[in-house]
């Protein structure tokens, strides 16, 4: 399962949320790549918070972290493991084999179902959100609210052959209802 959606939207905490209902591995991009993401940004001369105003990190580091979490996911579905994904893969949106094409590539297991949650929030509990958690690497978002919001607040994957099930999360402090959500829409798939 791939829980998507912007920085901010709360698809973290509903992600955590369904991995715990579902007894699955999280695999969720920034615990798994934020340091050596900075660590590469700082030894290319940038901060090591930069990202969406970074072509470094666009052309180069962002693929890297996609292709490390998209490994993870297959070593773990190998094993047997379900796993919820937790990453915005807005990047990945416009490509419409994106998500068939991983599964292949990857080698995952016939009887895996990618199936997407795409988390969503306002503009104005994003952008609340983003400045409560303080992180650097959401000061270019800040900086640049109308270019950012524009470009994702509304974005959906054009991914086929994938169900895509909406969740709107404005709501804090609900995500485990959020997750009780998807669980009954994933029993009617």
């Amino acid at each position: 399962m791939l829980v998507i959606g912007s920085a901010g939207s709360g698809k973290s905490t509903v992600a955590a949320a369904i991995a715990r209902a579902l007894h699955a591995a999280l695999l969720d991009k920034d615990d798994i790549a934020d340091r050596f993401t900075g660590a590469l940004l700082t030894a290319n001369g940038e901060d090591a918070g930069a990202r969406d105003g970074s072509a470094f990190y666009v052309e180069t580091v962002r693929p890297l972290e996609y292709s490390t979490l998209l490994a993870l996911t297959s070593a773990n579905l190998r094993n047997g493991l379900p796993v919820v994904l937790d990453a915005p893969f807005g990047a990945y949106f416009a490509d419409p084999g994106y998500i068939m094409r991983a599964r292949a590539d990857g080698g995952w297991p016939e009887e895996t179902r990618p199936i997407v949650v795409r988390v969503s929030a306002s503009g104005e509990t994003t952008r609340r959100r983003l400045i409560e958690r303080g992180l650097d690497r959401d000061r270019w978002k800040l900086e640049h609210w109308d270019e950012f919001w524009s470009s994702i607040g509304d974005a959906r994957p054009h991914w086929r052959g994938v169900p895509i099930i909406e969740v709107t999360n404005d709501e804090d402090g609900r995500s485990a209802e959020r997750a009780r959500e998807v669980l009954e829409q994933l029993q009617k798939l």
